[in-house]
C-alpha cells in the first residue's frame, strides 16, 4: 500500500545545499574556480586576496514565511598557518556566475575563466564587471567566525543580520545574490579553504539551515518527502481492521478527509480517490475495514470548500504523478458536510 504524507508543525526546518560557488582571485581578472573541490577565502604568502561567493535557492521556503533561524556550515579542508583568522559574511548585492573553470586540487592558484564564470573585476566573465572589482557586497558583515586550522572541522556563521538577509530573499527573491566570504586580507598567509558543493567528500560540502513558520491560513500542505517535513501516515493491520494515524496540519486545520483509490489507477497518473470519511475537531485517526485490492490513502486538511494540496514540488506547486507543477487547492474534490 502506498501512504502519502501529512504537514506536521508550524515551524519547520529546511537542509539547503548551495546552488552556485566560486572563487574569485585578486592577481587577475582571468582566474576562477566554477568546479573545483574547494573555495577560498584570505590572502596567501604572495599577499593576493581570494574570496568565495557562495548562493542558496530558497524557494522552498513559502512565500510569507517567517525566518527564524539561518546557520551556514562550512568544512575547513586546509590554513597555511596555526592562527585562527576571521572570516567574515556579506551579503552580494549584485548576480553572479559560476561556470566550468576546475582549478585542479589545491585549487589555490585558480583556472582559466570560463564565459559566464565570476572573477575579480567581472561578475560574469566575458559579460557583466562588478561595479566594484572584488565583489559588490554591503560593506557591514552579515557574520563573523574565527576559524581554526584542523581540517574538516565544520565552521558555522549565524547571526540576526544572517536571519534578516535570507527574510529579505524570501520576500523578493529577485535580490538573492547570496553571501562573499572574505578572510584576513591584512596580514599575510591567511587564506582558509573550505569544501565546495562540488567536494567529493559529501560530508564536507556547505549547507545552510534555515528555520521558518510558514504562514498561517489556508488549506494544510502534503510534504513532498524533503523540503516539507511532515509526520508520515502510518498504517497498521489488525484482522480486518486498518488502523491509520497521521499528524497534525502544519495550518490551522482542525478537520481532514481521508481518501482511498487503487494503485492501479495511480500507476497510469490519474488519482480515483473516493471519500472513506471525514474527521473533526482535529482527529488525526481513523479505522477502516481492510481493502480489497491494492490501495493508497491520502489524508487531506480541509479550509472551508478547499481541500489541501496532495503533494507540493520544491517550488510549492501541487504534483500530481507526471507533471511538475499543478493547480491551487483543490475546491471540487469531496469535502466535509
Amino acid at each position: 500500500m502506498l501512504a502519502l504524507f501529512l504537514a506536521a508543525t508550524l515551524t519547520s526546518t529546511v537542509d539547503l545545499p548551495p546552488v552556485r560557488d566560486n572563487t574569485i582571485y585578486s592577481e587577475s581578472s582571468e582566474l576562477s574556480n566554477g568546479t573545483g573541490g574547494d573555495v577560498f577565502a584570505g590572502r596567501t604568502f604572495g599577499g593576493n586576496m581570494r574570496r568565495a561567493l557562495l548562493a542558496f535557492d530558497l524557494t522552498t521556503i513559502p512565500a510569507g514565511s517567517v525566518v527564524r533561524s539561518a546557520t551556514l556550515h562550512l568544512t575547513l579542508t586546509l590554513a597555511p598557518n596555526m592562527d585562527p583568522q576571521d572570516v567574515s559574511l556579506h551579503r552580494l548585492e549584485a548576480d553572479w556566475g559560476e561556470a566550468d573553470s576546475y582549478a585542479a586540487p589545491p585549487g589555490g592558484s585558480g583556472a582559466p575563466a570560463e564565459r559566464g564564470d565570476a572573477t575579480w573585476a567581472e561578475s560574469f566573465f566575458q559579460s557583466t564587471s562588478w561595479a566594484t572589482a572584488g565583489g559588490d557586497f554591503a560593506a557591514s558583515p552579515s557574520a563573523v567566525t574565527s576559524v581554526g586550522f584542523v581540517s574538516g572541522v565544520d565552521t558555522a556563521w549565524d547571526s540576526p543580520v544572517m536571519v534578516a538577509d535570507v527574510q529579505g530573499w524570501i520576500d523578493t527573491p529577485a535580490a538573492n545574490h547570496g553571501w562573499i566570504l572574505i578572510g584576513n586580507e591584512v596580514g599575510t598567509m591567511t587564506a582558509r579553504r573550505f569544501a565546495s558543493r562540488e567536494n567529493g567528500n559529501a560530508t564536507y560540502r556547505p549547507h545552510l539551515v534555515v528555520e521558518y513558520t510558514a504562514p498561517a491560513g489556508g488549506p494544510g500542505a502534503v510534504p513532498d518527502g524533503g523540503a516539507r517535513p511532515g509526520t508520515p501516515l502510518r498504517l497498521a493491520r489488525a484482522g480486518a481492521t486498518l488502523s491509520l494515524v497521521w499528524g497534525a496540519s502544519c495550518r490551522p486545520a482542525a478537520d481532514y478527509v481521508v481518501q482511498e483509490g487503487t494503485l492501479a489507477a495511480l500507476r497510469t497518473g490519474t488519482y480515483d480517490d473516493v471519500p472513506l470519511t471525514c474527521t473533526t475537531g482535529g482527529q488525526t485517526s481513523h479505522t477502516a475495514a481492510v481493502p480489497i485490492a491494492s490501495a493508497y490513502f491520502l489524508v487531506l486538511p480541509l479550509d472551508g470548500a478547499a481541500v489541501g494540496s496532495r503533494g507540493l514540488n520544491g517550488a510549492g506547486a501541487e504534483r500530481p504523478p507526471g507533471a511538475s507543477g499543478c493547480a491551487a487547492p483543490s475546491t471540487a474534490a469531496p469535502v466535509c458536510p
